[in-house]
């Protein structure tokens, strides 16, 4: 049964946190990770061919919140947990197995680590929730990381793993 606050903001069950034991979990490489997006994309353009602006717009880096596969159903993004509802908004899903990945690259005192990887982040009404989170050097950094030249490489590499389950309507 759902806690008041969710059943009050017609969060869905599935989502309460409030009979979940474990609040962090390790994601499962065989989920999917459901995410929504705004911006309408032409239905018959291959995710391969989409250019920077889409690009970012499935991946900014600042700690993007995606719903496990294992807690929740694809339409369970498109309401967050204030219960605003975002149902003409697209929906697409990735591999959890395509995280994490990590790079190198060259700063003004030599040569940094760069890694990206999802994290359970539950939330009271939304169990399901987690983040994608970078760091650099083993720190995490949620502003402005990973730098410019590596968020296009990352952005393609996680593309290849992008599913559209949803068009914007």
């Amino acid at each position: 049964m759902a806690c008041e606050k969710c059943t009050e903001l017609s969060i869905p069950e599935n989502l309460c946190s409030e009979n979940k034991v474990e609040k962090k979990v390790i994601i499962d490489s065989t989920e999917r990770l459901y995410r929504r997006f705004s911006m309408a994309i032409p239905k018959d353009l291959p995710i391969s061919a989409l250019d920077l602006s889409y690009q970012k717009l499935f991946f900014r880096f600042n700690r993007d919140s995606y719903n496990r596969s294992a807690f929740s159903i694809p339409e369970d993004v498109l309401i967050d947990s204030s219960g605003k509802r975002y149902d003409s908004d697209g929906i697409f899903s990735i591999e959890a197995s395509s995280l994490p990945i990590q790079d190198q690259y060259d700063t003004n005192i030599g040569t940094s680590m760069c890694k990206i990887e999802f994290s359970h982040e539950a939330e009271d009404c939304n169990y399901a929730h987690c983040e994608l989170h970078c760091y650099v050097d083993g720190i995490r950094k949620d502003k402005n990381a990973p730098p410019p030249s590596l968020k296009t490489v990352f952005r393609r590499m996680l593309l290849k793993n992008i599913t559209i389950l949803k068009h914007v309507s």
